[in-house]
């Protein structure tokens, strides 16, 4: 009997994905965009989302488009005078940050991921992505009043405990440390630089000498006809 109405419910699920519910909203920008609300009520990501439900409308189907306003405790209208939904200008949401829930939605992993967890000479570069793509979903979703779902894989991420199935690895604990500020997104580290060679440079080695500082060398860049740029990272703590 479960099986029959999980066979019914895909047919279902399928007849709608085929002619999805679409809206116009704007962004907090004043940015037109189109919501497609088929998919967010068939997302299985946003079924256990109660606040984001409901704001959304994703469980009243008779009622959906007969609230005007975005909540009991809210006056701001959810429909502006061209007929455009507003929750996202309402909520403070750009277009940009919408197609990054949309695609926490559909895909399992965050952008990036594969291609950080095979690791290389980029993988610290991917990590600072997937960082900073996993932060901004965590505001989105907070906004919108939580998704455990995100909630579970964002905790897992941070122990290291995510499976890797796609590309059948794990994601590896310890990751390689920044070899330049800007990888640095943590700010975990100090960090020098100097023109190799230089006065500054000279009399800089020669205060560390004295200092007992753990300082390395992380980066050489070397430059056409001059002399290459050094930098220089030490632990904060």
């Amino acid at each position: 009997m479960i099986e029959i109405k999980s066979i019914v419910n895909n047919l279902i699920e399928e007849v709608e994905n085929r002619n999805p519910i679409l809206i116009k909203s704007i962004d907090c920008h004043g940015k037109e965009l189109t919501i497609n609300i088929t998919e967010l009520k068939n997302s299985k990501k946003c079924q256990s989302a109660n606040v984001f439900n409901y704001l959304i409308n994703l469980q009243d189907e008779e009622s959906r488009w007969e609230r005007r306003e975005c909540c009991k405790h809210c006056n701001q209208n959810l429909w502006d005078n061209k007929g455009r939904y507003t929750l996202l200008k309402i909520y403070g949401i750009s277009t940009r940050e919408w197609m990054q829930f949309t695609y926490y939605l559909r895909h399992i992993h965050p952008p990036y991921f594969g291609a950080w967890a095979n690791g290389g000479d980029n993988e610290t570069q991917y990590y600072s992505k997937i960082v900073n793509w996993l932060e901004d979903v965590n505001e989105i979703c907070n906004k919108f009043g939580g998704f455990p779902d995100f909630d579970e894989y964002y905790e897992k991420f941070w122990e290291g405990n995510i499976s890797n199935e796609a590309f059948g690895t794990c994601v590896p604990h310890n990751i390689t440390p920044p070899r330049h500020p800007r990888e640095d997104i943590h700010e975990n580290y100090l960090w020098k630089t100097f023109v190799e060679g230089s006065v500054s440079h000279a009399g800089w080695l020669h205060n560390i000498l004295h200092q007992h500082k753990n300082w390395s060398v992380v980066s050489v860049q070397d430059i056409p006809n001059q002399a290459a740029r050094i930098w220089y990272r030490c632990a904060k703590y």
